[in-house]
């Protein structure tokens, strides 16, 4: 009797795990714009609900809702009380179907508010349409009303808007990897449109893999409170010759110089207090605003600019090309490395920008105390009137194991550099010897401008 009582009980045990909320499987839900009906069952392709925002509401942790061909316009805010959040371990996925490309369109977009966490947002086109926006911040300060924690967004496409990107507000733990960003500017005069934005109170956020082409303003700009952020392996580039698309996407002729060309900066580093990883990045084509005229507002044709308040800004491995200024580094960039990159051929800009054209400039340090440059390779084509480096104010600088290649030098109340060890080839005007070391070589180096690796008889060798 009592081995009995025991096995009814285990029984019960068992049986009971069926009923308990973690077991239960995750739903795929399906919404088609065209051909669906909010009465289905919205489970299978066949059976799609018809509105984007009546799906939305149904999912729960581990669901994925399958977004089919056609244009949505209405998306709700997806705040808690309206939506559900995800997991860790089962998030809430809204993806597009297959192979099909879904197009999210209107001022009405997506925004996921604080107490949304755990969704990712897959193969959708966002297309002349509104940010995608994370967070709520009290007005225009960095004060959080709520946080959107553990968002992935990843495989879409931002075309075609005046409105920017992505905006993160307020958000903790995002990843922002392989989406195409194309032909994002207000397209008003003095007004910017970034294809990601951060501002508030932002950290742990990681923009990986992403194509960034014609953006009006900047790629990225960070501009609040902002830690530990990631920005590796993605493309930053200007097309020349630059031709002006319409929300439409498509060129206009009429107006081949309608604002000038695009793109601020590549990265725009507004505030702290980091640390900020830049690695593995390429950014081409960056030229300066022109001022009064272009829907745009900021600096001078630099693919990395830092700012007053930037600290902690580790720049590694990127290739910069063709840029005006290659990267500007502000005052108080404090504890920062620039390393490993190669500094390609800076550009000066043509004869539109008028009196806005700069001396080119592959590194700036303007202000700036205590950053390492080190194994970097400053090149260019010719010499011309070019900088490869040049410092303004700049203090306890370590310059070393560097190449300079056809290019100018130049310090101005600098106070303390510690250099050695570097190569000099091609460099016009008199190298002022708080460049020089001991160990230095010059003379022709012999490097190939493929690999970036010296040749056979090289002095580098």
């Amino acid at each position: 009797m009592k081995t009995r009582v025991v096995v009814s009980i285990v029984s019960i045990l068992v049986t009971s795990q069926w009923l308990l909320p973690s077991a239960v499987s995750a739903a795929q839900y399906y919404v088609h714009a065209n051909k669906g009906k909010n009465s289905n069952s919205g489970t299978s392709p066949t059976k799609a609900f018809g509105d984007l925002s009546h799906a939305l509401k149904q999912l729960r942790a581990g669901d994925t809702l399958h977004v089919r061909s056609g244009t949505y316009n209405s998306i709700p805010q997806l705040s808690p009380g309206i939506v559900r959040s995800g997991t860790g371990s089962q998030p809430i996925v809204l993806k597009a179907y297959g192979n099909e490309r879904p197009i999210i369109s209107g001022s009405n977009t997506i925004r996921l508010n604080g107490g949304i966490s755990n969704w990712v947002i897959q193969g959708l086109t966002f297309n002349n349409a509104s940010a995608v926006k994370l967070g709520v911040r009290n007005g225009n300060t960095t004060n959080c009303m709520s946080y959107a924690d553990n968002i992935t967004i990843k495989n879409n496409i931002f075309q075609n808007n005046s409105d920017g990107g992505i905006v993160l507000n307020c958000a903790r733990n995002i990843k922002i990897e392989n989406n195409d960003f194309f032909n994002l500017r207000s397209r008003k005069v003095g007004s910017d449109t970034h294809a990601i934005l951060m501002t508030a109170q932002v950290s742990n956020a990681t923009i990986s893999g992403n194509q960034f082409t014609d953006i009006g303003a900047d790629g990225v700009q960070m501009a609040g409170n902002i830690r530990n952020v990631a920005i590796t392996d993605n493309t930053f580039e200007i097309v020349h010759p630059y031709r002006y698309r319409g929300l439409n996407g498509q060129v206009d002729s009429s107006n081949s110089k309608r604002f000038g060309s695009v793109g601020e900066n590549a990265i725009d580093i507004k505030a702290g207090p980091g640390p900020f990883t830049i690695t593995g990045n390429t950014i081409r084509g960056f030229r300066p605003v022109i001022k009064g005229t272009q829907d745009a507002s900021g600096d001078m044709g630099v693919g990395i600019v830092l700012h007053q308040t930037s600290k902690k800004v580790f720049i590694r491995r990127n290739y910069f090309h063709d840029n005006v200024i290659h990267i500007n580094m502000g005052t108080a960039s404090a504890g920062s490395q620039v390393s490993h990159n190669i500094f390609d051929s800076t550009s000066q800009a043509e004869s539109v920008y008028g009196s806005d054209t700069q001396i080119p400039k592959a590194l700036l340090l303007k202000g700036v105390n205590g950053i390492d440059v080190y194994n970097n390779v400053f090149h260019n084509d010719s010499a011309q009137d070019k900088f490869l480096l040049r410092t303004v104010g700049a203090d306890n600088i370590l310059l070393q194991n560097n190449v300079f290649q056809n290019g100018r030098l130049w310090p101005t109340d600098t106070r303390y550099m510690k250099a050695d060890y570097n190569a000099f080839s091609g460099i016009t005007k008199d190298l002022d010897g708080m460049f020089k070391g001991p160990h230095d070589v010059s003379g022709s180096l012999r490097l190939n401008g493929s690999t970036w690796k010296p040749n056979s008889g090289s002095p580098l060798i």
